[in-house]
């Protein structure tokens, strides 16, 4: 599978990005438990960090879906998910692409 993401990064380099792409390809291979869990509105306001999205918390909900990845990540969330990360494979970047002065976009694979 291909896919791509977007970052915000000041001193981008080629090496920094692929440096990303082996930290997680590391955490995937410790195989971590995938749960999920659900929280109030209320409770998610209180953890600003659940929302790293731009556009912040969907403002029509009052009852959020959380994912966790072990100790590592919780975040809202309304995707589909695997139970353990080694079920993801090993992501390998393709390219990346200029998106503006601190802007980058990186495009992978799946295997």
């Amino acid at each position: 599978e291909k896919s791509r993401m977007d970052f915000s990064m000041e001193d981008y380099s080629p090496e920094k990005l692929q440096a990303f792409v082996d930290e997680a390809n590391e955490i995937i291979q410790q195989d971590l438990p995938v749960t999920v869990d659900y929280m109030t509105r209320e409770d998610a306001m209180k953890k600003p960090e659940l929302a790293r999205l731009a556009v912040g918390l969907p403002k029509n909900l009052q009852e959020f879906r959380i994912v966790r990845i072990g100790a590592i990540d919780e975040q809202v969330d309304g995707g589909t998910h695997i139970n353990h990360l080694i079920e993801i494979g090993t992501i390998e970047m393709t390219k990346t692409v200029n998106k503006g002065a601190k802007n980058r976009r990186m495009y992978f694979v799946i295997k």
